[in-house]
């Protein structure tokens, strides 16, 4: 998305070698990476020993000695072991879990529920094979309400600094797996993401907390209730996130729409400086005319379904519009006090407002 990263970007964050990517909640090496899924995938998470005091440093140099401690480098650096795919299982999981009883046992009511899904196009089996729905990792804290009262303004902007940019990261990793895209001209993908980014962030959001009423599902490890979110967001952009939450609860959006629907949003062939107009435009196209098949095919019975749910994207483009210029306000004050990565000040200065 960007030829150049921050410096934090470049370095894995498990032993500090050179970083080829944003690989499974955190920026690593194909090292870490490879041990990592290796890790998981072998069903190894328990097996590991530390023949010290399990403080043993994790380096580029050291950390093949101590496995044991270079999976809890992992673990503390935010890696998540369920966005690592089974091995022979096309897809991968539809969602990260939650980190809370309550929200582990919906997520997974919602996932036995869209397991019964037939299909309806090849098109439509390859873009759920982007896994469109991971949620992305937090940073725990034994208590949300407490956390956010006791932490500092600063503190929990650049909190919320580091959440967006771990969401865009899973949003290019996702779109580099979304058919036809990869075929755009990389010109044109940059501009897509830059562009759509804030418009992407506020529709995962808003997705994924429509099975918590009157909270907002953050990220794994913080759902807060409308009155905590005050005190992370301005109080009228979060009105405004929970009022399309309500109004799109109703409509119970499945998996399929919605990964159509942030395709659709993401390839816009309105964008600015796109080089090929009409190849934008055939993508997203495509993607209206699947989103159409699955609905007419899904629910027979709901012949304005259709019309509906497009009818609640203006009201996301609202949101979007109020939350960049929250964040510009945001960033003019807390300038060089609150951290933000190359990814994010590309999505401020190139954003659809």
């Amino acid at each position: 998305m960007t030829e150049k990263d921050d410096d934090s970007e470049k370095w894995c964050a498990v032993c500090n070698d050179s970083s080829s990517g944003y690989h499974y909640g955190a920026n690593t090496c194909e090292g870490c990476k490879s041990f990592f899924k290796r890790t998981v995938q072998k069903d190894l998470l328990d097996k590991y020993d530390c023949s010290g005091n399990e403080d043993c440093p994790v380096d580029k140099h050291s950390r093949a000695k101590c496995q044991f401690c270079r999976l809890q480098k992992c673990f503390t650096v935010g890696m998540v072991a369920e966005g690592v795919r089974k091995e022979k299982r096309r897809g991968g999981r539809s969602f990260y879990p939650l980190k809370k009883q309550k929200c582990e046992q919906e997520t997974q009511t919602s996932l036995n529920e869209d397991s019964n899904i037939t299909y309806c196009s090849e098109l439509i089996e390859k873009l759920m094979s982007s896994s469109p729905c991971i949620i992305p990792p937090g940073e725990p804290f034994a208590n949300s309400r407490e956390a956010i009262i006791t932490e500092s303004r600063e503190g929990i902007l650049t909190r919320l600094s580091n959440a967006i940019t771990k969401e865009l990261y899973l949003i290019v990793e996702w779109a580099k797996l979304v058919p036809g895209f990869d075929e755009l001209c990389r010109k044109d993908q940059i501009a897509l993401l830059t562009a759509g980014g804030m418009e992407l962030i506020v529709f995962r959001l808003i997705y994924r907390s429509i099975p918590y009423k009157e909270h907002v599902y953050m990220n794994t490890t913080t759902l807060l209730a409308r009155e905590d979110c005050y005190s992370v967001l301005n109080k009228e952009i979060v009105d405004m996130i929970l009022d399309v939450v309500e109004r799109l609860g109703p409509l119970a959006m499945d998996h399929v729409e919605f990964a159509c629907l942030k395709t659709i949003l993401l390839a816009d062939p309105e964008t600015p400086g796109l080089s090929d107009k009409v190849a934008v435009t055939a993508l997203q196209g495509s993607f209206l005319a699947a989103l159409k098949e699955h609905m007419e095919s899904t629910y027979p019975d709901h012949s304005g379904r259709f019309a509906k749910l497009l009818l609640r994207l203006p009201a996301l483009r609202d949101v979007c519009t109020k939350g960049y210029q929250y964040f510009l306000l945001v960033r003019a004050k807390l300038e060089g006090e609150v951290p933000m990565s190359t990814l994010l000040q590309e999505m401020f200065e190139s954003a659809r407002f």
